[in-house]
This record gives C-alpha cells, structure tokens and sequence, in this order.
C-alpha cells in the first residue's frame, strides 16, 4: 500500500504533476503555460524540502537503498524541470515581445546555459562527481573542439553578437558589401538567409556580415538612393550627354524631385568618359527595375540627340556592319 502521509511519495506525486506540467499546452497564452509549470515546480519544491531533500546539497545517507535511489532520481528531476521553467520563462516572453521563431537566438543560449548548469548539479548532488574536476576536464575538450571548429564557432558567437545588437530584422532590406542586396527571411546560429532581388536564397555566414559592412535600407523612410554609370565616347559633348540624361531623370516616373538628382563626370580617358548619375526613390520602389528603366530612357534620349554610343573610332554605320 502506498502512504500518501509520507513525505517521500508526497514529493513523488508532486513530482508527476510537475511532469505532467512540462507536456500540458494550456490555451494559447504566452505566459499561461509558464505560469502553470512555475506553480508545479513551487509545490515540487516544498515537497522535497518537507521530505528532508535539498536539491542544493548532496543526499544523506538513508537506511533504505530504494529511498536513497528515489531521492537522487527527484534531486535529478528537479534540477532538469527548473532548466526547463527557465526555458518557458524565457520563450513566453520572446512570444509576448513578436520575436519570429526564426531569430530566437536568445532563447537557445539560455536554454543551453539552463541545461548545462542542471548537468553539472546533477554530477555533483546524485552521482557524487566533483565540479571542478568536470570543469577542468571540459576545458580541455573544449579547447581541441574549438580549435577543430574555429570557424563554425566565430559564426555562432557573430550570430550572438548581431542578435544582442540587433542591427537588422526578419523582413528587413540590407545591403552586404555593396555587392548582395535581399531581405532577411531567417537568423540562425550559423548564418543570416537572404531573399535576393533574383528570389533566390543567398546564406550569408554571421561572420562575414558582422567583420563586413552593410546596409539596412529598412530603418527609417528615407529615400533610397541610387547610382547608375555609363560610359560614352570622348568625343561627345559633356553638355550634350549631360542634357540627356537629366532629361532621363525628369521623365522617370519613380524617380524623386527632391532630393535632386545629380550627374557628374568620374572619370575621363582617351577611350571613354565615365559619367555618374545618382537619383533616389521610395523604400517601396524596386531599384534593379528602377536603374534599368532609367537606362532605357537614358539612351533614347541620347539617340534623339545624336550622341553616338558605339566604341571609339568606329562610325555608327560600320559598327552596324560589323554586326
């Protein structure tokens, strides 16, 4: 017969409720389920205490081997189920805050850290087994698995830093390097997932955009700017060229008045002059659509002032011909 008045199966039925606790869903609040699963774990609590079990110290010496068994195994449990508490602490409140899954870095460091911490105690309390000595012995691993997974490592510990800094979003805009535009679609440990202008995924390592620069083009309402260069002969009048392409700016339809757009010459050779025209458009504007139909416009108006496109030293005729 099982005596429900003995503290032991007191603790033991305390125990399975809190178990029970850790499975249950409740409704669809955040903070329901962790609230639940604290309460159990208070009552677990006191019925360890009641029974003469402190999970912070090691088990005396019962006269009963199965009592002394089932002791460690509670002490056990307890330290698992407060990792766990902690962990549905910490995802009510991600959830309550409208963290995306995806970018819930936070929750999987304090996860591990909880869990981690609950392993060393139960060495310590059930299993007799000295910290320190854990300690020293994982720092030496520690140290070869590092060295064997530096660059996997300098990911996941970039991963942390951007997470805490939080310099982008899921369903910003960012511009790595200049040279890889898309939005952010996933963070992760290891990389950041971009959606590019293409629609395809690019996986960026956490390391190279946190050792690189970039832009996040979603932070304010500003106006995005963009450049497009061309280059045209020597020949043509700069005043000519420079007519044209600002007549390209007025037309274009998505092109802002203000601020103005501006041209100007970078750089000039026997072979070519390079001309640079810079203009701005709404956040909401696609510029890959946006430079290219500006292009477009650029060289109709150039034709209709009879600025020759073709290469230095070929007449529009004879590079006609040679086609």
């Amino acid at each position: 017969m099982v005596d429900l008045n003995d503290p032991l199966t007191q603790a033991c039925v305390a125990s399975v409720l809190f178990g029970i606790a850790l499975f249950v869903r409740p409704l669809k609040l955040p903070f329901l389920r962790a609230a639940l699963r604290i309460s159990v774990f208070a009552v677990l609590t006191a019925a360890l205490l009641h029974a003469g079990i402190s999970p912070t110290r090691s088990i005396p010496a019962w006269p009963s081997v199965i009592r002394h068994g089932v002791g460690e195994i509670l002490v056990g449990f307890w330290w698992l189920g407060g990792a766990a508490v902690v962990n549905s602490v910490v995802r009510a409140s991600l959830i309550v805050r409208g963290c995306p899954a995806r970018e819930r870095l936070i929750q999987d460091i304090v996860a591990t850290l909880a869990y981690i911490l609950a392993a060393l105690q139960i060495s310590d309390k059930v299993f007799g087994l000295p910290v320190g000595a854990l300690l020293a012995t994982s720092g030496a691993v520690a140290i070869v698995v590092g060295l064997a997974l530096q660059s996997a490592l300098g990911d996941a510990f970039s991963g942390i830093v951007l997470n805490l800094t939080r310099p982008y979003r899921i369903g910003d805009w960012i511009v790595v390097d200049s040279t890889l535009e898309g939005q952010v679609i996933e963070t992760n440990w290891r990389a950041t997932h971009l959606m590019t202008v293409e629609r395809n995924v690019a996986i960026v390592p956490n390391s190279v955009i946190a050792k690189t620069r970039f832009i996040n083009t979603s932070t304010s309402a500003a106006p995005r700017g963009v450049t497009v260069r061309l280059q045209l002969r020597p020949d043509v009048r700069p005043n000519t060229a420079i007519t044209a392409l600002t007549r390209a700016t007025g037309e274009h339809s998505e092109i802002l008045e203000a601020p103005e757009p501006q041209i100007s010459i970078r750089s000039s050779t026997v072979s070519f002059v390079d001309y640079e025209v810079r203009f701005f458009i709404s956040r909401q504007a696609n510029e890959a659509q946006a430079s290219t139909q500006y292009l477009d416009m650029a060289f109709q108006h150039l034709d209709s002032l009879g600025v020759s496109r073709s290469p230095i030293g070929l007449t529009p005729d004879s590079a006609t011909s040679n086609q």
